[in-house]
């Protein structure tokens, strides 16, 4: 996966390292997000009725 960056100038988020001509923020590196990723699609799978 690629990481995802934060545009500093308007916030969007994006997997480009530059946004709006400007060096975007480092948000999530990859290893972050497949650990991320992984606990979201657990808890979707066994815990589907705490997000009412």
């Amino acid at each position: 996966m690629k990481p995802i960056y934060r545009c500093r100038v308007c916030g969007a988020f994006t997997e480009d390292q530059y946004h709006c001509g400007k060096q975007a923020e480092l948000l999530l590196d990859p290893g972050s997000r497949v650990r991320l990723s992984k606990l979201m699609s657990g808890l979707l799978r066994y815990y589907p009725w705490g997000l009412d």
